[in-house]
């Protein structure tokens, strides 16, 4: 039998049962085969190229992290669709699938591209689909849940971002995350929209002025009235002008509200009867006087 005959048979039998060896970059072990045959590596490789180049294109030989390629494969696919698969920096992880895989090297993905190729088709899936694994979905519904009633800072406009996370139990820095900082961003668009439309808090000049604070006194209606009034008179003006009229108005109506004289108490009843001051005459016998508020 010639050397290229018993060369075949040799790779054909290896074939058959998976165990043609092979030498890195994807090529036969052109040592190993000629021992078999007793003849010398470069015989092998001078004469015989054409051979170990068929079998290498039809049995695609794989050795080091190329040969776990498609172990590889499966198990981010199986670990992606059971959402077990973690991020990190909203890339999948590298070293837990090569862990697993048993890929040694930390310098694979940067030495064959296949492999580094692997990764970045899951990283686009990842972002296509939005992908979250299994504990992260959880953790987000949890934060969607909380900003269904969220509590906020003394703006009225932002989130009070420690009171959630003490509610839901993560870092406060895991909050920069895409997916829950999409949430708290749409959640603060929603309140912003709602501040702008409000009558009782007028919100301008990037702040809420907030007369609702006052409704334990004065009606609704009223508040509303006041609210409406002051956003027409000073959103047009210098953003710095208008916090020290809203003090000054605010102070006064809940000096008004609070107070016991019978002036005051019949210009709340007013209000609350009417929504607005009508200039009605003031109880007789009063010994003090009470600013009022026009309309």
């Amino acid at each position: 039998m010639t050397i290229a005959n018993r060369l075949r048979a040799f790779l054909d039998r290896d074939g058959q049962e998976e165990s043609i060896v092979a030498s890195r970059g994807g090529l036969i072990n052109r040592a190993h085969y000629a021992r078999l045959l007793g003849v010398s590596v470069s015989l092998l490789c001078g004469y015989y190229k054409d051979i170990l180049s068929e079998y290498e294109e039809h049995y695609q030989i794989a050795t080091g992290p190329l040969a776990k390629l498609e172990e590889m494969r499966a198990w981010l696919e199986q670990a992606f669709n059971s959402g077990e698969l973690k991020i990190r920096d909203g890339r999948v992880d590298r070293l837990a699938c090569m862990a697993h895989c048993e890929v040694r090297g930390s310098n694979a993905i940067t030495t064959f591209p296949e492999v580094r190729e692997l990764f970045d088709s899951f990283d686009r899936r990842v972002e296509a689909e939005g992908y979250l694994p299994n504990v992260r979905r959880v953790e987000l519904d949890k934060v969607k849940a909380w900003l269904c009633r969220p509590v906020l800072n003394k703006d009225r406009l932002t989130i009070n971002r420690q009171v959630l996370t003490a509610a839901v139990e993560i870092e406060v820095t895991r909050l920069k995350d895409r997916e829950f900082a999409g949430a708290i961003e749409a959640c603060e668009a929603k309140v912003l929209e709602k501040s702008l439309e409000s009558r009782i808090d007028p919100c301008f000049h990037g702040r809420v002025f907030p007369f609702s604070e006052l409704e334990i006194a004065w009606s609704r209606d009223f508040l509303e009235r006041v609210g409406a009034r002051y956003k027409t008179a000073f959103s047009g003006s210098a953003a710095t002008s208008a916090k020290a009229p809203y003090l000054v108005l605010f102070g006064a109506l809940k000096w008004i509200g609070q107070s016991n004289n019978p002036i005051c108490r019949a210009v709340v009843a007013d209000a609350k009867a009417n929504g607005k001051l009508r200039g009605a005459p003031f109880p007789s016998g009063a010994d003090a006087q009470c600013p009022r508020q026009a309309e």
